[in-house]
């Protein structure tokens, strides 16, 4: 490397100690300006222009040895250090101390500050800062890991035990929440430098941009380590906070509130989109009720401190009066904030290489190993009409609808002959039947008594379709009756026969269900698919209620909102699923000829140790003889992360 200060040149030998990084000593004099011309073995130039040098700056430079870090602060002669001075360190936030600064050298013993990034920072009296320095604190490996197999070589689908032992440098046992995974070294490799537990809480967390190799950095605790490790804070070292503005008091509004849980939150507005302060607002998740909150002044509601799982089901109502309130009521949906790649390293050459290839491979898709050519994308703007093979009844004249004398679409669908409305549900052609029902008896001195009761069937109910899309029955008041220009019926016959891919998928279901709870055998030849199909052709059973198919004058007519509440499916937290791993217990499982390639032979997201530090697993090896290795990560109940491997010989 060169450093040139004015026409004078200076050769400063200067090597990266590790990943390009590396660190020098420079002299500099008040009034020279600096450039650095650093060239790399490939005969690479690089010019930098260094700071200027200023009279009335402070810097503070740290050095660590035995625990203890000594700090010096370093400025001109012209300068002299102020009275005021005070030196504060945190980690992570956490505030450790403030202490004023009496003496240009002093010494921070770290006996006591907890494992990661310390922040120093150099503040005069008018919380303004002057300088500013990271260092990272690495503790020993206190932990004590103790990995015993029952056997010393494990054959093919072999039962493998695994004890662990955890325990501290003294012998005392550590209770913990870890996890544990046995890989195929054969076809996994284990990154031993790569991205962990360790690396990912303490190190690259809280720093900014790309780290290379962050495990690389806890590897061991020697001094070369701490000079990477030192390197790295001074190359790619940030500040998290700004000091000044939090001693001021100066906090801005944060753009997203502090969660505390799983939450739903939503708007009510009125039909001109208007929000509706005051509301009354009942939530439902998964049908169960929550407390019931009101909307602010501009019409937002929150339900916060909610659990569960993925995917949930939730409904927002609006209620007054004991009643619902017809209101937009608008359920904020799940947002992903969209994806990007933060690796610096880009290979030009592969990246125009695959360009290429997916613009020539474009108008192509494979299917079963055949490149098949893809036509361009053509948009149908006709509506599609149900063909008058598959209706009964239709109405597809504007006169004959204008005859009507309708407002609403479900006027219009109540002129089709054959369809009723019968206890607020919608029937075609509904068949009378009785079946018995048993109710509480009657006799107030007898309550406990059953009275058998007759209970009418009507069968199943209809469906209804807009412009080939499901919609629900109280969606068809708020269509406009000008804007369909057709209603065709459907019976349930003819609707079951041409949904026949959907029936058949309904009985083969129907038929597993009725074996699996142990029908008899001549339930099941009741339910065989062949069986049901010739009922459904006869009529003697129908799995539909027929359907009322709408088309609009667009064809593609945006359905309303029922304006009684909404109703979203949101992400919630994924149940625990126990990672699949075969048991062999058998001599026909073990001989069986189906390969065990498994890569990942065993994985257990919550390992706990007792309170002696002990812990066992169990699981069997594949058919590959190659060695496995064990990876356990977790935090004990002092907080403190853990990361432990080992080599388990086949």
């Amino acid at each position: 490397m060169q450093l040139i200060i004015r026409d004078l040149i200076y050769r400063s030998p200067l090597k990266s100690v590790y990943a390009g990084m590396g660190s020098f000593m420079l002299p500099v004099s008040m009034g020279e300006k600096y450039k650095a011309i650093v060239s790399t073995t490939e005969g690479i130039k690089k010019e930098f222009s260094l700071p200027e040098p200023e009279a009335n700056r402070l810097a503070l430079s740290i050095t660590e040895r035995n625990g203890v870090i000594h700090y010096t602060i370093l400025h001109t002669p012209q300068k002299k250090l102020s009275e005021n001075l005070y030196l504060v360190a945190h980690i992570r936030g956490f505030l450790l101390f403030i202490q004023p600064i009496e003496k240009e050298q002093g010494a921070i013993n770290l006996q006591s500050v907890p494992e990661g990034i310390l922040t120093l920072t150099i503040l005069d009296g008018n919380y303004l800062p002057h300088s500013e320095r990271l260092a990272f604190v690495r503790r020993e490996n206190n932990s004590v890991w103790k990995l015993t197999p029952d056997k010393s070589s494990y054959d093919s689908r072999s039962p493998v035990s695994l004890d662990i032992h955890l325990s501290d440098l003294s012998g005392q046992p550590i209770k913990g929440n870890f996890s544990l995974s046995v890989t195929d070294n054969y076809a996994i490799g284990c990154d031993s430098i790569g991205d962990n537990i360790l690396s990912n809480l303490l190190l690259t967390s809280d720093l900014k941009g790309y780290i290379e190799t962050p495990g690389y950095y806890f590897k061991n605790n020697t001094q070369r380590l701490k000079a990477c490790l030192d390197n790295l804070m001074l190359t790619q070292g940030w500040s998290r906070f700004n000091v000044e503005d939090l001693l001021k008091e100066q906090q801005t509004n944060p753009q997203y509130f502090m969660e505390v849980g799983q939450f739903v939150s939503g708007k009510v507005l009125d039909i001109r989109n208007k929000p509706l302060a005051g509301k009354h607002v009942n939530v439902f998740v998964n049908k169960r009720p929550y407390p019931s909150i009101y909307t602010d002044s501009n019409g937002v509601f929150l339900v916060d401190k909610l659990s569960y799982a993925d995917t949930a089901r939730v409904e927002a109502q609006v209620i007054e009066k004991g009643k619902i309130f017809r209101a937009n009521v608008q359920i904020d949906r799940d947002y992903f904030p969209e994806a990007t790649n933060a690796h610096p390293y880009i290979n030009t050459k592969y990246q125009h290489q695959n360009e290429y290839i997916e613009e020539m491979q474009s108008p192509f898709v494979k299917e079963d190993g055949v490149l098949m050519l893809r036509l361009p994308e053509v948009v149908i703007n006709a509506r599609t009409l149900v063909k008058d093979r598959f209706s009964s009844y239709k109405m597809d004249d504007e006169e004959m609808l204008s005859q009507q004398d309708a407002r609403t679409a479900l006027d219009l669908v109540k002129k089709v002959p054959g369809f009723r409305i019968i206890d607020n549900r919608p029937y075609i052609n509904p068949k009378y039947s009785q079946r018995p029902e048993h109710l509480m008896s009657n006799d107030v001195n007898n309550r406990n008594a059953l009275r058998p009761k007759e209970k009418i069937d009507y069968g199943r109910t209809a469906r209804f379709m807009l412009d080939n899309r499901a919609v629900g029955f109280n969606v068809l008041s708020l269509i406009d009756a000008a804007d369909i220009i057709g209603v065709h019926k459907i019976d349930p016959e003819v609707d079951a026969a041409v949904n026949i891919t959907q029936n058949l998928k309904y009985l083969e279901a129907a038929y597993n269900e009725a074996f699996e709870s142990g029908a008899t055998l001549e339930e099941l030849e009741e339910l065989e698919v062949d069986k049901q199909l010739q009922k459904m052709k006869d009529g003697s059973q129908n799995i539909s209620g027929g359907c009322i198919v709408l088309t609009s004058r667009t064809g593609n007519l945006a359905i309303p909102s029922n304006s009684q509440g909404d109703t979203a499916f949101l992400l919630g937290f994924n149940r625990y699923k126990s990672f699949y791993s075969p048991k062999y217990t058998t001599d026909i499982e073990r001989q069986s000829s189906v390969p065990d390639n498994r890569t990942t032979i065993y994985w257990q997201p919550k390992l706990l140790t007792d309170e002696n530090g002990n812990a066992n697993v169990h699981f069997y090896t594949a058919d590959r003889p190659s060695y496995y290795t064990v990876v356990i990560e977790g935090i004990t109940d002092k907080g403190v992360p853990c990361r432990y491997e080992y080599l388990l010989k086949r």
